[in-house]
């Protein structure tokens, strides 16, 4: 009984074998360098456009921005951000930028030099403007993201 088991085990194994599509050998045939075309990366695996080095910050983010608009007008706000050209400025710390990229249409990476609190670091922050340029979201290094308004 259990050679008829046995034989009906390896005959169902050799019918889905010969079933199987082929793929192993072309498979193989890129392993030895063949010339046969690869299989095309799944969609989840494309890489993002490459990003292009800039030599100022856009003139679109320049300005003042916080955390709400009622916070604009307090110079005091802990949530001041102000933009300009070549510079960055926080409630406590500022940066001198050391070097800008994009690889879309208002959204940048800038890597600055900070100092403040008697500290000094390197950082790169990511800036993205909303489609109407009100609105400012800020992605750190470390993951964490905020949203700011434009001061008038």
């Amino acid at each position: 009984m259990t050679r008829a088991i046995g034989l009906a085990t390896v005959s169902t194994l050799l019918a889905l074998a010969a079933c199987s599509g082929g793929n192993e050998p072309q498979a193989n045939a890129n392993a030895q360098g063949n010339d046969v075309a690869a299989p095309p990366a799944p969609a989840g695996n494309q890489t993002a456009p490459a990003a292009r080095a800039l030599s100022a910050i856009p003139e679109p983010f320049y300005g003042r921005w916080d955390f709400a608009l009622d916070y604009c007008g307090d110079a005091a706000s802990e949530g001041a951000l102000t933009i300009a050209a070549d510079r960055i400025e926080y409630y406590e710390s500022e940066a001198r930028v050391a070097e800008i990229a994009t690889s879309a249409p208002g959204a940048i990476t800038v890597t600055g030099e900070f100092s403040g609190e008697g500290q000094s670091w390197r950082e790169r922050i990511g800036y993205e403007l909303n489609t109407a340029g009100d609105r400012l979201t800020t992605t750190a290094e470390d993951g964490s993201v905020s949203a700011r308004m434009r001061c008038p």
